[in-house]
């Protein structure tokens, strides 16, 4: 299945959603930094995933859409860190947000992607028990996310790594937003237990 293809116009409105979500603010340099990344493109990998769980139990992929765009947001987040503690000039055949704004603001810009990811997940249209359900989710994987790059950089140190840390880290640090997508659009899509689950995984 080509991806971009099937879910053309659901990327579509991910990018207009994000943009609109990452309107204009003050002070300037601030949100010029905040937008750098997120706006110039990607996959929506982890967006998709949310719409396409949510189809697959039967719910409507469409309603994902804020929990997808803090997916992103989160993503964007790590990736303006991560560029920092690499000393990475280009992301996306752009500056990295550190490079073009200085290391400070870059710091700044990615607290202010994380604050936003759950600013706009409270756009979710859902019943409380559900967007409690999708609140805690989403900071359990945040947090495995924070783990695996501390161990990505811990392993840096190290003469050797063994596979199942390897494993680890990369579950950790990569996979953890995937299976978050897929599993919170499964919750939103009004999966059962067993769907949400074997969709987690």
């Amino acid at each position: 299945m080509d991806i971009k293809k099937r879910f053309k116009n659901q990327i579509e409105e991910i990018d207009a959603s994000l943009k609109d979500f990452l309107s204009d603010g003050e002070p300037a340099t601030l949100y010029s930094a905040v937008r750098h990344l997120p706006l110039a493109g990607g996959k929506r990998l982890r967006p998709i995933l949310a719409i396409f769980s949510a189809e697959a139990v039967g719910g409507e992929g469409k309603k994902t859409i804020p929990f997808g765009l803090s997916l992103e947001l989160v993503h964007n987040f790590t990736l303006v860190h991560d560029d920092i503690m690499d000393n990475a000039r280009l992301r996306r055949g752009l500056e990295t947000v550190h490079i073009k704004f200085g290391e400070p603001t870059a710091i700044v810009a990615g607290d202010t992607l994380f604050a936003k990811a759950f600013e706009v997940l409270h756009h979710l249209e859902t019943n409380p028990l559900k967007f409690k359900e999708i609140n805690k989710l989403l900071v359990m994987h945040v947090e495995e996310v924070c783990e695996g790059q501390q161990l990505d950089m811990d392993f840096e140190g190290r003469e050797s790594v063994d596979e199942e840390e390897y494993l680890t880290m990369i579950e950790k640090k990569t996979a953890s937003l995937f299976s978050c997508a897929t599993e919170g659009g499964a919750i939103i899509g009004g999966g059962n237990k067993n769907e949400i689950k074997a969709l987690s995984e």
